[in-house]
């Protein structure tokens, strides 16, 4: 039941109830925290500054008014095989921390990336995304069904972007798609150029509508013979 606890260099196993509203901070290089229960914290932050924290099968993070937090070039959060991660608060990751899902993550809020990657190797949701930047990637998909703004960074792997709610292609940062396919509804693009590579194929879902108001940016086959689908109504607009 922690307000303030620090896992420092070694291998820890929570095992037991964790509880409080402090800190839970994995911070040393050489420190692995494997978590095998829920978290029922009542506020504060689960933070991986340095280090590798393990959620273990069926662990789930259950108070909306706790953060899950990757931050450091040494952060690595790990989502194991067969398990499935269920959250239920804030997911941020900065700098260039890593969130690995080879299982499933079930994020019920928002996950914001302002740096580092997220590579999803398993099925997994959220409900909003803002990706400032980074690197989302991975062999499975990854579905996001309220707001998803792309303010930069870039999409690759083999698995799947999915937006069924809205996705704001938003600043001037350029964006980049290798090898991911896109699937979208409602997508409002307002600002900067699109650079498609391989043989990507984004599909925009009928009855829905891609509005353009971005003038002079394009959306470019770079390499390869990337597809766009618009099974939906086109817009462009002035702006």
């Amino acid at each position: 039941t922690p307000n303030d606890v620090t896992f420092l260099a070694g291998t820890y196993e929570v095992q037991g109830t964790v509880t409080g509203d402090g800190e839970v901070i994995v911070d040393d290089a050489s420190s692995i925290v494997n978590l095998r229960v829920d978290v029922g914290m009542t506020g504060g932050e689960v933070r991986a500054k340095q280090g590798v924290l393990n959620m273990h099968p069926q662990i789930a993070i259950t108070s909306d008014q706790v953060t899950l937090r990757v931050e450091g070039a040494d952060a690595d959060v790990n989502v194991l095989a067969d398990a499935a991660l269920t959250v239920t608060v804030p997911v941020t990751v900065h700098s260039a921390g890593d969130v690995l899902v080879s299982g499933r993550l079930v994020s019920s809020k928002s996950y914001t990336m302002t740096g580092g990657k997220l590579e999803v190797n398993g099925p997994s949701t959220c409900v909003d995304m803002d990706q400032t930047t980074g690197v989302l990637t991975g062999s499975s998909s990854w579905t996001c069904s309220g707001t998803m703004n792309w303010n930069s960074g870039d999409w690759t792997g083999t698995g799947s972007t999915v937006s069924t709610g809205t996705l704001n292609v938003q600043t001037t940062a350029d964006k980049t798609i290798t090898d991911r396919d896109v699937t979208t509804a409602t997508v409002a693009w307002s600002d900067s150029d699109i650079s498609m590579n391989n043989d990507v194929t984004w599909t925009q879902t009928a009855g829905n509508t891609f509005t353009v108001t971005a003038d002079g940016h394009q959306m470019v086959a770079a390499s390869g013979s990337p597809q766009l689908v618009l099974d939906g109504t086109f817009v462009k607009t002035a702006g």
